[in-house]
Formats: structure tokens, C-alpha cells, sequence
């Protein structure tokens, strides 16, 4: 954000939020007053340590925020590799959300593919001679062996 050194992001001050040079005061608070036409004399007499290019950058930071950005699925592909392994793991979770929130409307191959796709994690996540086995056979009805399978059969 080449220009806007005056907002500053610090996880201590007011959460991370945007803030003005390190101060506790918001970009969002200075935004919100300019845009409920508060003059900018007003703003810098209610808030003295702020200056006129505080505001100014406030302002450019948010033209900034609000610059559209639309990548390709192309380019997401291509900047997967380069995230983390913690985001890689949000964005998954995040996809599959949006997934199941529009459940209803998958066309049977969707379908498919999002249980092919939790089958193939459960099972190269699955530790062999574990208590559980999961997917030992995908092709049949027993989806899943417990070795307690009696404890429930026998009535208790």
C-alpha cells in the first residue's frame, strides 16, 4: 500500500483493526465521519492528533478496499501453491461450506464428486490398526467395521 504509511495494523491496537498511525483511532471511524458529512475541521477538533493527511489516507485506503478483484479459477489454481498450509486449509473449508449450503441444487455428479472427494481424505487420512476401520469396502454395504459390532448386535 505504497503512499498510505500512516495506516498502521498492529493484532494489540483495537484488534488489528486499520488504524491511524499506531493511534486507537480506526480508518473506519474517520471514513464513517466523512461520510456522514462531518467537515473535516469538525473531525481533526474532536480527534486533535489527528492531521489532515491522516484523513486523506483514510480515504485513500478505502477507495483502496474497495477495488474489485476477480481471479480467474486459472490464477487460483496457480496461487495455491504459493499460501499456506493453514490457508489452503480455510479456503478448503470455506469451498466446502458454500458446498453444502447449495446442497439441494448439485446435479448428481456434483454430488458424487464432493463424496468421492471426502472419501479419498478419509481414507488417506484413515491409520491402519486403528480401533475403527473406515472404507474397507466401498463397493458394499458394510461402510464401516466396528470392532464392537457385537455390543451393538447384542441387544445392549
Amino acid at each position: 500500500m505504497f503512499g498510505l504509511e500512516r495506516i498502521t495494523f498492529n493484532p494489540h491496537i483495537m484488534a488489528g483493526q486499520a488504524c491511524i498511525r499506531g493511534m486507537r483511532i480506526p480508518v473506519s471511524l474517520v471514513v464513517n465521519l466523512v461520510a456522514n458529512g462531518k467537515p473535516v475541521e469538525e473531525i481533526l477538533e474532536e480527534y486533535p492528533d489527528l492531521e489532515p493527511e491522516d484523513i486523506r489516507q483514510s480515504l485513500l485506503y478505502a477507495a483502496w478496499l474497495t477495488q474489485e478483484t476477480y481471479m480467474q479459477i486459472k490464477e487460483i489454481f496457480q496461487a495455491l501453491p504459493s499460501l499456506s498450509i493453514s490457508d489452503r486449509l480455510k479456503i478448503a473449508e470455506s469451498a466446502l461450506q458454500l458446498v453444502l449450503q447449495e446442497k439441494h441444487s448439485l446435479t448428481k455428479d456434483e454430488q458424487k464428486r464432493q463424496v468421492t472427494l471426502a472419501a479419498i481424505t478419509a481414507i488417506r487420512n484413515y491409520a491402519p490398526g486403528s480401533e475403527l476401520n473406515i472404507f474397507s469396502d466401498l463397493e458394499g454395504e458394510d461402510f464401516c467395521d466396528d470392532p464392537d459390532e457385537d455390543f451393538y448386535n447384542s441387544g445392549n
